[in-house]
């Protein structure tokens, strides 16, 4: 009978520390849970996370809580009035994933659709009103761009007020001249040997990367160790810029050579523009698309 007694009394031993163990293994996970909520959370008393009083909309790839939609994905997202806690695009509007916002159904131009390669760029230079596509409603991206267009897309709205005319032989009261001889009193350009700047001519990668460059005054590089490019070699006048614009992240990183004789197509410098204007303003030192987003904000 004693030995009956020891035996239920070792037994409910195990079993109590048994529950101990079991208890403590549950507060354990609880704390995990608790460490997991993200800002604006708590955790209730099923050992889920919840959203603060005043902060209604769960966004799950920031694990976080939001007063709003907009707050997060930017103008024209909003709760969903089913769901509630999720976000939708307003109506006229769809979802782009390269910028993680809503943006018009419409397309920018009637040949540019929201998945083109260079759609965001172009949409924030119309946006922005900087660039402006053809009567007809098109842009068309592949069309190249001469030398007074490029230096009026680069120049905008940044021109002074002064009268900037007459700096070259082919350059006097022209509706380009304003953005020519400005470009050229800064240092920007400097035209050809026979004093002409040959507006009308087209620009090639070369000349437009060099424009580019020049006019958001990106410091270049001190020496050229490596080509950037195979048919972009340190002899070359242009590879400093090239150089300077593949290290900003200026071009597609799918790029593998620069073709710089080539004529600049309207798409191309829409592309390195916008990167540049987004390095500008978010003060960064490289261009990369996580940060489009806030370009639209």
């Amino acid at each position: 009978m004693k030995k009956t007694l020891l035996l239920i009394i070792f037994i409910l031993g195990l079993f109590i520390t048994s529950q101990n163990s079991y208890a403590t293994e549950i507060k354990q996970k609880d704390l995990i849970a608790l460490t997991n909520c993200g800002t604006n959370m708590h955790l209730n008393a099923d050992g889920n996370c919840l959203c603060n009083a005043g902060f209604n909309v769960y966004i799950d790839s920031a694990n976080n809580c939001f007063t709003s939609c907009s707050e997060f994905y930017g103008p024209h997202s909003i709760q969903d009035d089913f769901l509630g806690q999720f976000c939708v695009c307003e109506t006229g509007y769809e979802w782009n994933d390269d910028i993680t916002a809503c943006i018009s159904k419409n397309k920018i131009f009637s040949d540019i659709s929201s998945n083109y390669k260079f759609a965001i760029a172009i949409q924030y230079l119309k946006l922005n009103e900087i660039i402006n596509g053809y009567p007809d409603g098109t842009f068309k991206p592949e069309n190249t761009v001469n030398r007074a267009e490029l230096m009026k897309i680069l120049i905008g709205d940044s021109l002074p007020n002064n009268r900037y005319e007459n700096c070259f032989k082919d350059v006097k009261q022209e509706w380009f001249a304003p953005y020519i001889c400005y470009a050229k009193e800064r240092g920007w350009i400097e035209g050809y040997s026979d004093g002409t700047f040959k507006p009308a001519q087209t620009v090639n990668r070369a000349e437009a990367i060099k424009m580019a460059i020049e006019v958001f005054e990106i410091d270049l590089p001190s020496n050229i160790s490596t080509n950037p490019y195979p048919d972009t070699v340190s002899s070359q006048w242009y590879t400093k810029y090239v150089l300077i614009a593949k290290e900003k992240g200026l071009f597609n990183n799918s790029m593998t050579s620069y073709y710089p004789a080539n004529g600049m197509q309207r798409g191309d410098i829409s592309d390195i523009i916008y990167r540049l204007l987004t390095i500008k303003k978010l003060q960064l030192e490289r261009y990369n698309n996580n940060v489009d987003t806030q370009m639209f904000n």
